[in-house]
């Protein structure tokens, strides 16, 4: 955690399209599919997360998945970005 964090929280943003579906144990998030949009070759997947938080992730069409399932989430690679709680700011 970056040193200038006062009280050791921080938020991870992460853009919609950088997330994808997982299998369980690959560093992913369990999660229930509360809407899906299909769009064609993507569908966008809107998740409840424990706790009460939602996510969107925009994937791919294939596999298909249906709202009420379970599903598993992470982040593409290296593209979240930390943001400290109190002030907002982007963490390096």
């Amino acid at each position: 955690c970056d040193s200038r964090v006062k009280d050791g929280r921080v938020v991870l943003g992460v853009r919609p399209q950088d997330l994808s579906i997982a299998d369980d144990g690959q560093g992913s998030v369990r999660g229930e599919v509360v809407v899906v949009e299909p769009m064609g070759s993507e569908q966008v997947v809107y998740v409840m997360l424990p706790g009460g938080s939602r996510v969107i992730a925009v994937v791919p069409s294939e596999p298909a998945v249906k709202a009420g399932e379970p599903i598993a989430i992470r982040v593409r690679g290296e593209a979240g970005h930390l943001f400290d709680t109190e002030t907002g700011k982007r963490l390096n």
